[in-house]
């Protein structure tokens, strides 16, 4: 590489670190629950009852598992540090520990049934070169394990089943050996497996979705042709003390007093050369606080039409969780 073509690979790669700033993780919520529960309220899980004889503990597992996810929020996440919309700690609803408090209860049984089966065939063959005749076995050994129940959920004061959620989970297995015999499958772990899958699956029927999203802002930067060189060097020096006071607040998790300073700098108007970036930033810091009215202002405002089309999504979210009775406060900065 000659020294030219190093010394334009060295400009690009500080443009681009110029252009690059903080980013700001937090969750975002995508997607409903499978099931809602009309108004929210207040939750008892019974234990599954066991009809059969196999994983007796599972009953109990499962409902301590469904228990604690109804109980979260994205606060209780802890993968991110930042959650800055208050109304995303809103809990759909709260578990309590007796049927006598609660507006719904969660009841439900669970079969789990598991077989191996163990089976060889005797194979005659002649070899091509002698009259010798050679025997081997066909091994086969196999394993099946299920598990089938229901889930109910039943209006505490009316005693009426409002829904019903199916359970089912299957695994097998078989393995052909030949002249060696491993001996039966162990169902124990089939078994096992398809209990975690059934917990992990199903548990969060009730729960919203929470996703992480990872906010990248630009940095402003002055516009050249719109001011006088004097000017010019002021408004640069300007933005750089402010590009570096936001820095700090992004590691803080200030993100109402970042959205104050964006406003600022977009207030510059024309002496922004990447006024939209700027708007673009005002906009993530409004979804951030949940905020959507505004965030969709300044998005229209940047012309992010992607950006736009998520937050439909989240909006719809939000109106979700105002039809649960919650309070959803859209507040400024």
């Amino acid at each position: 590489m000659t020294t030219k073509n190093i010394i334009i690979v060295i400009l690009m790669v500080l443009s681009a670190n110029i252009l690059s700033a903080q980013t700001v993780s937090s969750y975002i919520l995508p997607t409903k629950p499978q099931l809602v529960l009309e108004n929210g309220g207040k939750v008892y899980v019974e234990p599954l009852v066991n009809t059969g004889e196999k994983a007796p503990e599972f009953g109990n597992k499962y409902s301590s598992t469904l228990s604690a996810l109804i109980n979260k929020n994205a606060a209780d996440k802890g993968r991110i540090k930042g959650v800055y919309n208050s109304w995303y700690t809103n809990k759909l609803y709260t578990v309590v520990n007796s049927e006598s408090d609660a507006d719904y209860i969660i009841k439900g049984t669970y079969l789990i049934e598991a077989n191996s089966s163990y089976e060889y065939t005797e194979i005659k063959s002649i070899a091509k070169l002698s009259n010798i005749p050679y025997f081997t076995y066909q091994h086969t050994n196999s394993v099946k394990a299920s598990l089938n129940g229901t889930l109910n959920v039943v209006n505490a004061s009316s005693s009426n089943v409002l829904t019903t959620v199916p359970l089912t989970a299957t695994k097998s297995d078989s393995k052909i050996r030949y002249i060696h015999n491993d001996g039966p499958l162990n169902a124990d772990n089939y078994i096992k497996d398809i209990a975690k899958r059934t917990i992990r699956g199903y548990s969060g029927v009730f729960t919203p979705k929470y996703v992480a999203k990872k906010y990248s802002f630009k940095k402003a930067k002055a516009n050249k042709k719109t001011m006088e060189k004097a000017d010019f060097k002021t408004t640069k020096k300007e933005l750089k003390a402010q590009q570096k006071a936001i820095k700090i607040l992004a590691e803080q998790g200030k993100i109402k007093e970042m959205g104050a300073m964006y406003l600022k700098i977009a207030a510059m108007g024309n002496k922004i050369k990447n006024l939209s970036k700027v708007e673009n930033n005002i906009a993530y810091c409004y979804e951030l606080i949940g905020n959507y009215t505004k965030a969709k202002t300044y998005y229209t405002k940047a012309g992010d039409s992607r950006s736009l089309e998520q937050l439909t999504k989240l909006i719809d979210m939000q109106q979700f969780i105002k039809k649960m009775g919650h309070d959803v406060t859209e507040e400024e900065f």
